[in-house]
C-alpha cells in the first residue's frame, strides 16, 4: 500500500491481504470516506463487507471516529447529533466527552452549552444506577460536571451517597468473608481508593474548590471511616 492511500485505493488493495488484515483495511477505508464527507459511503462499505456483530462493531468504531473528526473541525452540532444515535453503552460517554471538548475549547463562551449537554446526558441515564457500567458512567458524568458546572455536580452526587454507602458496605462484607483486603473489618487505606467501586477523587477536589463546606458535608455522610479519611487526606494533599 502507498503511504497515506485514499479510501478507494484501500478498498482496491484489500483483496491481496489476509481476512484479518482486510477487516482493518476496510475499517480504515470507511474512516477515510467519512473524513472526506462521504459518511454514507463509509456505512455502505462496511455493510457490504461485514455482517452481524462484526458489522455492529465496525459501524460503532466508524461513528466514534467520525464524531471525533467533527469535534476537531468544530462541528459540535453534527457530533452531538451523531452521538445521540450511538448505542446505549456508548452514548453517555460520547456526549460527556463532547461537552468536555466543547468547554475546554472556550470555557467562557461554551460553558452553558457544555453544561446543557451534560444535563441531557443525565436525563438519558436511569435515576439510580443498577450495575457497574451505569455507576461508572454516572461518576464520569459527575466528574465532568464538577469542572463545567459544580452546582450540577453537587446536585447529582448528593443523592448517590446512600447508594455508595450500600455498595461499599456490601463489598466489605464480601471481602471479609473471602479474606481480601480488609484487616479486622477495616479497609487498608494504603490500598488507595479501592472500596469496591471506582470514582475519581478529583470529583471532591473540584467540588471543594467551589464549596468546601458543602463538599465536607458530603464526605461526612459516608459511613465508612476509611473512605472519609482517604478523601480528606486526598483533599489535604491536592488543595
Amino acid at each position: 500500500l502507498k503511504t497515506n492511500p485514499s479510501a478507494d485505493q484501500l478498498v482496491q488493495a484489500a483483496g491481496r491481504f489476509s481476512s484479518d488484515l482486510q477487516r482493518q483495511i476496510y475499517q480504515n477505508a470507511a474512516n477515510k470516506f467519512s473524513e472526506s464527507g462521504q459518511y454514507q459511503n463509509a456505512v455502505a462499505l462496511l455493510g457490504d463487507k461485514f455482517e452481524g456483530e462484526t458489522l455492529d462493531n465496525a459501524v460503532s468504531s466508524l461513528n466514534w471516529y467520525y464524531a471525533h473528526h467533527m469535534i476537531q473541525k468544530g462541528d459540535y452540532d453534527g457530533a452531538e447529533a451523531l452521538m445521540l444515535e450511538f448505542n446505549e453503552s456508548n452514548r453517555a460517554s460520547g456526549l460527556t466527552s463532547l461537552a468536555q471538548n466543547l468547554y475546554n475549547r472556550n470555557p467562557a463562551e461554551n460553558k452553558n452549552r457544555a453544561a446543557g449537554i451534560l444535563r441531557r446526558v443525565r436525563g438519558l441515564m436511569p435515576e439510580r444506577p443498577e450495575n457497574y457500567n451505569e455507576t461508572h458512567q454516572l461518576f464520569s458524568l459527575i466528574n465532568a460536571m464538577t469542572t463545567i458546572e459544580p452546582a450540577d455536580g453537587f446536585a447529582n452526587l448528593e443523592p448517590l451517597v446512600e447508594h455508595i454507602n450500600t455498595l461499599i458496605q456490601a463489598f466489605a462484607v464480601v471481602q471479609g468473608f473471602q479474606g481480601g483486603q480488609l484487616r479486622q473489618g477495616e479497609y487498608q487505606i494504603s490500598n488507595g481508593m479501592n472500596f469496591g467501586i471506582h470514582f475519581d477523587p478529583t470529583i471532591f477536589r473540584n467540588l471543594a474548590i467551589s464549596d468546601f463546606d458543602r463538599t465536607n458535608s458530603i464526605i461526612d455522610s459516608f459511613t465508612r471511616t476509611e473512605l472519609r479519611i482517604s478523601l480528606r487526606m486526598y483533599l489535604a494533599e491536592s488543595l
